[in-house]
């Protein structure tokens, strides 16, 4: 008898450590969809609010941090996006090769926000830190000779606008824009 009642014990809480997990892996989907009913919307607050619930209650949610990593990046949050997207990226690994191209582009983003401040150096350093995501990318290569074009460092500009140029993916509208703006530094440095 004494036994009996220890297996209906041990199945009792059994049945209970599963309805609350399973009650907890509901509660995380539901946080994440009124997230991105968020997003959809443009209340990026209210979004990253519900998939950090839903991170609370499921922090195997690959998908909440991959959600909240690009509302983090559309608020100009980029070190919040990129933990997010990367922290997405190594809980789902089949999903890594998309991930890193938006890590990339989260980069990028952040550098374009410097080079519109003007702190040309951290530009260069998000734009470098993009290619180790997406390595060999001319327009990325572009945008790093253009803002050491920005500082009036040719040589450089040069490397970069080459190293692009020379890359077998650039696209024809790309390679244009790189030769104009090598033929500018040609010019500039001839009138020196």
């Amino acid at each position: 008898m004494r036994t009996n009642l220890k297996n209906i014990a041990f199945f009792a809480i059994g049945i209970a450590c599963v309805t609350l997990s399973c009650g907890k892996s509901y509660q995380a989907k539901k946080y994440n969809k009124q997230g991105w009913e968020h997003y959809k919307k443009f209340a990026f607050n209210l979004a990253i609010d519900d998939f950090t619930r839903a991170i609370e209650l499921n922090p195997k949610y690959a998908q909440a941090y991959y959600r909240r990593g690009y509302a983090y990046s559309k608020k100009s949050d980029f070190e919040h996006a990129v933990a997010d997207l990367i922290k997405a990226r190594d809980l789902d690994p089949k999903s890594a090769k998309e991930i890193n191209i938006d890590i990339a582009q989260t980069y990028y983003k952040s550098g374009e926000e410097y080079n519109k401040a003007g702190d040309y150096d951290k530009a260069i350093a998000d734009f470098i830190k993009a290619l180790e995501f997406k390595p060999g990318d001319p327009g990325l290569m572009a945008f790093i000779g253009k803002t050491y074009e920005l500082k009036n460092d040719t040589t450089k500009a040069k490397f970069w606008y080459d190293s692009a140029l020379t890359n077998k993916d650039v696209l024809p509208d790309k390679g244009a824009w790189i030769i104009k703006h090598l033929n500018r530094l040609s010019i500039k440095e001839k009138s020196k």
